[in-house]
């Protein structure tokens, strides 16, 4: 069972948002790192692993994507 108290803050840049627009930031509890959002078993531990302002970066190439635990 995922502990759903944990809460993220997630940004997304460069490569998921087009140049025009502003930077993405959402909060997030565990339930939403799922493969229906991108997210595949290896990231899920990763993230799920955070301590508390913990942070893990999930860039690749060109795109910026990154988690901190928010509590």
């Amino acid at each position: 069972m995922w502990d759903n108290t944990k809460l993220f803050e997630c940004f997304w840049g460069h490569g998921y948002v087009k140049p025009e627009e502003k930077s993405k930031l959402e909060y997030h509890g565990l339930d939403f790192f799922t493969e229906n959002n991108g997210y595949d078993f290896s990231d899920f531990k990763e993230v799920n692993g955070l301590g508390i302002n913990g942070t893990c970066n999930l860039s690749e190439g060109q795109t910026e994507h990154w988690i901190r635990r928010m509590k």
